[in-house]
């Protein structure tokens, strides 16, 4: 009966052993890391990364407020991660805060010049993200990370939940409609039920903000079946909430003869820059016309 006890006590300490260790290192951190960072967006400042803006060459208005969220913290790194398809890049966006909390204003050309992948407006897509968090010095000498180098968090879902502090924050992207800037250039045509153009044939559009912050002209300048090609367009008003589009006509379109008035519906969009209308000439409706940036 002894030996049986004994094996029966060898066999629970074996049992219960693991229980007592890591699982080799792969387990997300928690408080015992000693400290975590403080990161929430900076007052007035984008909450996404604008792909209009960037597209157009306009600044962005990024920011981040960074303070201590606990821990004996003497200095915290502020640190990117860019993913630009499916893997992230890391990158110091600045070293060696001291001062809490601080301020930290950035725009798409301080991305360009922290990360390697980033080179232009148009490595900047939708599949595109940013996080920024921090790596603290505590006044032992460690050096507390939130992230490993290619993007993975090392903390756990307490941290990450946390009502007290956050300790990275997220910029994705978008294409606000604030105005019709991205809707200006040369476009191909991918459809015309009217038949006025061919597919791939270009058609120019125009915005000027003095026309209206939401409107855009399509140009006739290009159609060889009118005689007022010159003079003639289309006034393509936005609905920055839905991104529908109505379609009016400076003057009408001349056929010789004319069909009446030129107007439509349709919608825009936002970040691809793509227009799609359905289109009436006087009484006959219902044509498609679809176009495409250039």
């Amino acid at each position: 009966m002894k030996k049986i006890k004994l094996i029966f006590a060898i066999f629970s300490m074996v049992v219960l052993m693991p229980s007592c260790t890591d699982d080799g290192g792969k387990s997300k951190m928690d408080f015992e890391i000693g400290a975590t960072p403080n990161i929430i967006k900076a007052t007035g400042t984008d909450s996404s990364i604008n792909l209009v803006s960037v597209a157009n060459g306009v600044k962005i208005n990024l920011g981040v407020t960074v303070s201590i969220g606990q821990g004996d913290v003497a200095s915290i790194d502020i640190v990117g991660f860019y993913k630009k398809t499916t893997t992230y890049e890391k990158a110091y966006l600045k070293k060696g805060v001291t001062a809490f909390p601080t301020d930290f204003k950035f725009d798409q050309f301080d991305i360009m010049n922290a990360f390697t992948t980033v080179n232009t407006s148009s490595d900047f897509t939708l599949n595109s993200s940013l996080i920024v968090s921090a790596e603290m010095t505590l006044k032992d000498g460690r050096v507390i990370k939130m992230y490993t180098d290619d993007g993975t968090p090392l903390f756990g879902a307490d941290v990450a939940n946390s009502s007290l502090f956050k300790v990275q924050q997220t910029y994705l992207m978008s294409c606000p409609l604030t105005d019709a800037s991205n809707f200006n250039g040369d476009y191909k045509v991918v459809k015309d039920d009217w038949a006025d153009y061919k597919v791939g044939d270009i058609v120019p559009v125009v915005y000027d903000p003095a026309n209206g912050k939401l409107t855009f002209r399509i140009l006739n300048t290009n159609n060889i079946y009118i005689l007022n090609p010159t003079t003639s367009y289309m006034i393509c008003v936005i609905d920055p909430a839905t991104a529908k589009v109505t379609v009016t006509a400076n003057e009408e379109f001349n056929y010789n003869p004319g069909y009446g008035p030129t107007t439509g519906t349709g919608s825009v969009g936002s970040c691809s820059g793509a227009i799609n209308l359905v289109l009436a000439f006087g009484p006959y409706g219902g044509y498609n016309f679809n176009l495409v940036k250039k």
